[in-house]
């Protein structure tokens, strides 16, 4: 542990985080606000005076502005932003597959999305595109077209706002793959 000398004027790099079990307050103190749900107890007490506490987990002492600023930093570090926040409007649209794959490293989608699963004797090839550009979104078209002719059993493209989900069944896995492709 590390000490400061909390009675000298202007010190404001005092900050002490600490567990308290059970947590309790037997100093003086007075109710101001709460801070992103946290109450602010100002200190009423000898050297301490002015000084805010917060109960929780950690415990935190420290003049005014320390207080907010370690509270802002312990709140943004609950807001974890992962990949699946990025990419779950596009895994919300598309089913479980065992093989997948997601990207936004294309050029001619803002994201892109394949998945290869297998049902019965049939392989199925689910497709997303965010934002597909209009070409693509041609070419998907002009596939459809052709489908069955190429022993596709399901061929369905479908819209859900900016999301476009293409959905191609068939027996025969490498033209399953490389539909889009060609």
């Amino acid at each position: 542990m590390y000490y400061s000398d909390i009675k000298s004027s202007g010190n404001f790099s005092f900050l002490l985080l600490s567990t308290m079990d059970p947590l309790k307050n037997d100093f003086q103190y007075m109710f101001i606000d709460s801070y992103y749900e946290h109450p602010l107890l100002v200190r009423q007490e000898g050297g301490l005076q002015g000084f805010y506490n917060v109960m929780g987990t950690p415990v935190i002492l420290a003049p005014p502005r320390t207080v907010i600023d370690v509270i802002d930093i312990t709140t943004s570090l609950n807001e974890t932003v992962t990949s699946y926040d990025r990419y779950k409007g596009m895994l919300n649209l598309v089913p479980y597959a065992p093989f997948q794959t997601i990207t936004s490293n294309v050029t001619f989608a803002k994201q892109f999305y394949m998945g290869v699963d297998q049902n019965n004797n049939s392989y199925e090839r689910t497709t997303g595109y965010l934002d597909v550009n209009s070409s693509v979104m041609k070419k998907l078209n002009q596939l459809k077209i052709n489908s069955t002719e190429k022993g596709f059993s399901q061929y369905n493209i479908t819209k859900a706002g900016n999301y476009t989900i293409v959905k191609v069944s068939g027996q025969d896995m490498y033209a399953i793959l490389m539909e889009e492709a060609n």
